[in-house]
């Protein structure tokens, strides 16, 4: 489904363009789901993922993935927003 979501914003791309402070609020749900999963895992003991239990390294190994993981979206965040208003002027020439 990736490829067919990246075809299509590629052969049809935004109409208006996409701002990459306005597009920051699209990260979060993942900063809101890392958060509720470290307060469950805390609870329960049960984390989806080794790299988000404590256990494993502590959490400071824990914030370490989580930084990490956050630089990851931010990057794909910005390519989004300056890709698409990009293909949104070519599309306008």
């Amino acid at each position: 489904m990736p490829v067919v979501v990246l075809a299509d914003w590629l052969i049809d791309p935004p109409r208006r363009p996409i701002a990459f402070r306005p597009a920051l609020i699209w990260l979060a749900y993942p900063l809101t789901w890392t958060a509720v999963t470290l307060v469950r895992g805390a609870v329960d003991g049960w984390y989806p993922y080794p790299f988000l239990d404590p256990q494993n390294g502590g959490y400071g190994i824990v914030a370490l993935y989580a930084i990490a993981i956050l630089i990851g979206f931010l990057a794909v965040t910005w390519v989004v927003a300056t890709v698409g208003s990009a293909l949104r002027a070519h599309r306008s020439d």
